[in-house]
């Protein structure tokens, strides 16, 4: 970029909280193996699931290995380029996205203050940085009777703020994992928390409520909801459905399509007071690269209500990322921080913002080691990720640029 001004907002003030821990604690947080030892071998495969999993996260079934998936013949005109190491200018407002995160089994660890550590080093450049947090906030409740359970303290809000996450959505398939009681916990802790939490509350209108934020006089409003497709594909009761989506006068989750038409009308209405709308989505079929019907056409309807940025989670794999019309789309992250490695390939999605609009999109690899951490990936893993995003954009009919 020449001598345009740039800045590494997060990496900065992360490196300023590192030279105050005490030297016990700096060893718990040392560098970790680089990302190209981990990716030396030159086929990338998926890793067994941990044998020690706890009823609250039970073995995930081994997806078809990554290193099977023929790699699409990528364009260098078709694909959206990998994220440059130099920084965002001035002029830009950069966002950025990340998929699921959670705190189960091994990756409980992370919970406390030195937990996450490899995480400014994917989201340092960014002025707003947004993930899907999927697990209760709570250490009370009985277990929801579905396939997986998921919570975590407290606590993990604060170390995900210190570490640079910005705002998570918890509109998704395991915010409401330990019943009523669970709800409550995770409802108190919203109300306290320093991390803005969008897509669930005491009510609709709360849980709609966006969380609205100025970046250098480029206004922002984040919504996040989830539609009813992972509960289903999840093997749950319908009813499950009807006791997750908040209500008039209940508490519970953005869920479409019960809580559409209002989440919808929303966006309309904020589309007209801030520059740029953000919606983070819980949908698809887990394991897909493809978007589903549901996926594309719900898509279609945020984008004609408002919505200038529509991204999503659930699938635990890559769906590809790029512009429908002038809207930036990445139907599915996959994984960010997670105790198994049923995908170990993601990404993080940057999207820049200029005069107010999304301008442009690229995208940092990434590969999740044993230890459930993020880091950016080399080597083969990259080149991996790289088709799988051309190949997703492809069947999603997303474009590499802005189209009218």
């Amino acid at each position: 970029m020449g001598d345009t001004p740039v800045r590494n907002r997060k990496l900065t003030a992360a490196c300023a909280i590192g030279a105050l821990l005490p030297v016990a604690a700096a060893a718990l947080i040392a560098a970790p193996v680089s990302a190209a030892a981990q990716d030396a071998d030159p086929q990338p495969a998926v890793e067994v699931s941990p044998t020690d999993a706890s009823p609250e996260a039970p073995d995930a079934p081994t997806p078809t290995s990554e290193s099977e998936i023929p790699p699409a013949a990528v364009s260098s005109d078709e694909v959206l380029p990998v994220t440059p190491r130099s920084g965002v200018a001035d002029s830009t407002v950069r966002l950025s996205f990340a998929g699921d995160v959670h705190f189960a089994d091994k990756v409980r660890k992370q919970a406390g203050s030195s937990g996450l550590r490899t995480l400014p080093g994917l989201i340092g450049d960014s002025d707003i940085a947004m993930a899907n947090l999927e697990t209760a906030l709570t250490s009370h409740g009985r277990r929801t009777p579905k396939e997986f359970s998921f919570r975590a303290p407290t606590r993990v809000l604060k170390t995900l703020k210190s570490r640079g996450i910005d705002v998570v959505s918890m509109a998704n398939n395991h915010a409401l994992d330990y019943g009523a009681s669970g709800l409550t916990d995770t409802l108190r802790a919203r109300a306290s928390s320093r991390l803005p939490i969008v897509g669930i509350g005491a009510n609709t209108a709360d849980a709609i409520k966006p969380w609205v934020k100025d970046v250098r006089g480029t206004s922002f409003a984040y919504f996040a909801g989830m539609n009813a497709e992972p509960l289903s594909d999840e093997k749950n009761p319908a009813a499950l459905t009807r006791k997750w989506a908040t209500g008039a006068s209940s508490a519970g989750i953005v869920l479409t399509p019960k809580n559409e038409a209002a989440l919808l009308s929303s966006i309309r209405e904020w589309s007209t007071k801030v520059d740029v709308v953000v919606i983070d989505m819980h949908w698809g079929i887990e394991a897909t690269p493809c978007p589903s019907g549901r996926q594309t056409s719900l898509m279609a309807r945020l984008r004609s209500a408002g919505a200038d940025v529509i991204v999503g989670s659930h699938p635990h794999v890559l769906q590809g990322a790029g512009f429908a019309g002038s809207a930036a789309v990445a139907y599915s992250l996959g994984n960010f921080v997670w105790y198994n490695q049923f995908s170990k390939y993601s990404a993080v999605l940057n999207v820049d913002i200029v005069n107010g609009k999304p301008a442009g999109m690229s995208y940092t690899p990434v590969k999740i080691g044993a230890d459930g951490l993020p880091r950016r990936a080399t080597g083969a893993g990259a080149a991996w990720v790289r088709a799988r995003m051309a190949s997703g954009a492809r069947c999603a009919n997303l474009s590499k640029t802005p189209r009218a």
